[in-house]
């Protein structure tokens, strides 16, 4: 996964095999524990897009361009 469209297209197939009503047991614990591994990195990929959006605004706001910025929020 490389992109916010992909994980939002691996969260959305990660919902649907936990609400699969054929599945129970089991077979239910593994995707249940898969999910919340998933969730747990996803709301990691969220939180570094949000910081890079927010660093993105700053250098819009501030006319700053991206080798004002630290190299650790350098923008694309």
């Amino acid at each position: 996964m490389k992109t916010l469209n992909e994980l939002n297209t691996k969260l959305f197939q990660t919902l649907e095999r936990i609400t699969d009503e054929e599945i129970d047991g089991e077979a239910l614990d593994k995707e249940l524990k898969r999910a919340k591994a998933v969730v747990d990195v996803s709301s990691v990929i969220i939180n570094n897009a949000q910081t890079v959006l927010d660093a993105m605004k700053m250098m819009d706001v501030s006319g700053r361009n991206n080798a004002d910025m630290p190299e650790m929020l350098n923008c694309k």
